[in-house]
C-alpha cells in the first residue's frame, strides 16, 4: 500500500497546485458570515421588515378610534354688496358698494364615546395584525436563510466534485504516461495509449466545465446576498449535517411553524372582524365640545358690528333601525370569511406535515445511502489501486483501469451529492419548524 500512498500524495499535490492560484486571491466565506450578510442586505427581508414596521406604527389607540378629534378652524370672509335698505320710518339707504367682513375662529372636539365596543375590537385586531407582521418577517428570514444555505453548500458540493475531477485527471495523466511508455517499449498497442490520451482530455474538459459551474453558483449566492455579483470568495471543504429526531422535530413544527402561526392569527382576525360588524347593531353616542368666536362688520345697516363668542357642548345618539339588510349581509360574509380562514389553516397543517414527512424520508434515505457509499468509496479506491498496479505489471488492460477509475469517480460524486441532499433535507425540516 506504500506505493498507493505515494500516488495519493502526488494526486493531492496536483490538486493543490491547480487550485492554489484561485484560492489565494479569495477570502474564505463561512456559512455564518454568508447568512449574516444575507440578513442585512437581502431585499425580501428588508421589504418584510418594513411591512412589519408599518403594522407596528398602525397599532395605536387613536387608529382604533378611541381618542377624540380636535380641530382648530379659522376663517375670514370679505365682500361688497349693492345694498338697498327701507326703514319703517320711510327712510331709504342706497349703497352700491357696501362692504361686509366676517371673521370666525373655533376650537372643536368630537368624540365617539360608545360605538358598540367596536373601538376595543379594532384595537385587538390591530394587535393581531402587528403580530402577523412579525411572524411574516420571521417567515421571510427563514426562507431567505434556507436559500442562502442551499446556495452555499451547492458551491461546496461543486467544489468537491471539482476536486474529484482533478484527482481523476491526475490519474489519467499517469495512465497516459504509462501507456506511452508501454507503447514505445512494444508492450501494448497504440490504441491503449490513444484511449488514455482521450480520457485525459475528457477530464480536462470536465474540469473547465466544472469551474464554470462553480462560478455560476457563486454568482447566484452573491445575488442572494445582494452584493456585487463578481465578488470573489472561497467556501469551506465539507458539508456538515445534524442528527434529527423525528418526534422532536414534528413537535416543533406543530408549535413553531411560522406559516401555521400566521394563519392562526388570521383566523383570530377573521373572528374579530365578525365582532366589528356585529357592533353596528348597537347605538353610537357622540360627544362634542368647543369654543367659538364670530365677528361680522357691515358698512351699511342698523348693526355695524356683530360679535359672538363662547363655549358650546353637545351630545348625539344614533341607533340603526334599518340599513337595507346590509348589516346582516356583512355579518354573513364575515362568517364565511372565518370559515375559509379555518379551512386554510387545516389545509396548511396537512401540507406542512406532508412536507415534513417527505423531507424526513429523504433525510433517512440519504443517511442509509451515505453508510453504503462510504463502504463503496473504500472498495473503489482499493480496486483502482490494484488495477493501476496490475497495469504496471502488464497483467491487465487500460480498459479495466478505466472502469475502475470511473467507479471511483462515480463513488466520490455520489458521496458529495448525498452529503448535499442530507443538508437540504435538514434545512427544510428546520425551516418548517422555524428553527433556522
Amino acid at each position: 500500500m506504500s506505493k498507493f500512498i505515494k500516488i495519493l500524495f502526488s494526486v493531492i499535490l496536483l490538486i493543490s497546485c491547480s487550485l492554489v492560484n484561485n484560492l489565494t486571491a479569495q477570502e474564505l466565506l463561512k456559512i455564518e458570515v454568508a447568512v449574516s450578510i444575507g440578513l442585512k442586505n437581502n431585499f425580501d427581508i428588508q421589504i418584510s421588515r418594513n411591512e412589519a414596521e408599518i403594522n407596528r406604527e398602525n397599532n395605536t389607540a387613536g387608529n382604533a378610534g378611541m381618542y377624540p378629534g380636535i380641530n382648530l378652524n379659522m376663517g375670514v370672509t370679505t365682500g361688497t354688496n349693492n345694498t338697498h335698505l327701507v326703514y319703517s320710518t320711510g327712510n331709504t339707504v342706497n349703497n352700491p358698494s357696501a362692504s361686509v367682513k366676517t371673521y370666525n375662529a373655533g376650537l372643536a372636539l368630537n368624540w365617539t364615546v360608545f360605538d358598540g365596543f367596536k373601538m376595543f375590537t379594532t384595537k385587538q385586531k390591530l394587535n393581531e395584525i402587528e403580530k402577523i407582521g412579525d411572524l411574516k418577517y420571521k417567515q421571510q428570514v427563514q426562507q431567505s436563510v434556507s436559500q442562502i444555505i442551499e446556495a452555499y453548500y451547492d458551491i461546496v458540493k461543486q467544489k468537491q466534485q471539482l476536486n474529484t475531477i482533478v484527482e481523476i485527471e491526475a490519474l489519467s495523466r499517469e495512465r497516459m504516461t504509462l501507456g506511452e511508455t508501454r507503447f514505445n517499449a512494444g508492450l501494448s498497442a497504440k490504441n491503449e495509449y490513444l484511449q488514455a490520451q482521450i480520457d485525459y482530455n475528457t477530464q480536462k474538459q470536465s474540469e473547465v466545465l466544472q469551474q464554470n459551474t462553480i462560478a455560476e453558483s457563486k454568482r447566484k449566492l452573491n445575488q442572494l446576498l445582494n452584493r456585487e455579483i463578481t465578488t470573489s470568495f472561497a467556501v469551506s471543504d465539507s458539508i456538515p449535517f445534524s442528527v434529527i429526531d423525528s418526534s422532536s422535530a414534528l413537535s416543533k413544527i406543530i408549535s413553531g411553524s411560522p406559516g401555521i402561526q400566521v394563519l392562526k392569527k388570521q383566523l383570530e382576525i377573521a373572528k374579530l372582524s365578525q365582532n366589528e360588524i356585529e357592533s353596528l347593531n348597537y347605538p353610537y353616542i357622540n360627544f362634542a365640545a368647543g369654543y367659538g368666536y364670530n365677528l361680522t362688520e357691515n358698512s351699511t345697516g342698523l348693526v355695524n358690528t356683530n360679535r359672538a363668542y363662547g363655549p358650546l357642548f353637545g351630545a348625539s345618539l344614533s341607533y340603526p333601525i334599518f340599513q337595507g339588510g346590509n348589516i346582516s349581509r356583512q355579518v354573513q360574509v364575515a362568517e364565511l370569511a372565518y370559515n375559509s380562514a379555518s379551512l386554510q389553516l387545516e389545509s396548511l397543517k396537512t401540507q406542512i406535515l406532508a412536507q415534513f414527512q417527505s423531507a424526513f424520508s429523504q433525510y433517512k434515505t440519504n443517511l442509509y445511502l451515505l453508510e453504503i457509499e462510504e463502504q463503496t468509496k473504500v472498495l473503489a479506491k482499493e480496486n483502482l489501486f490494484l488495477a493501476m498496479e496490475r497495469l504496471k505489471l502488464s497483467q491487465t488492460t487500460s480498459i479495466e483501469v478505466r472502469d475502475a477509475q470511473l467507479s471511483y469517480e462515480n463513488s466520490l460524486t455520489r458521496s458529495s451529492n448525498i452529503f448535499y441532499n442530507l443538508k437540504i433535507a435538514e434545512t427544510q425540516i428546520r425551516m418548517l419548524a422555524g428553527g433556522l
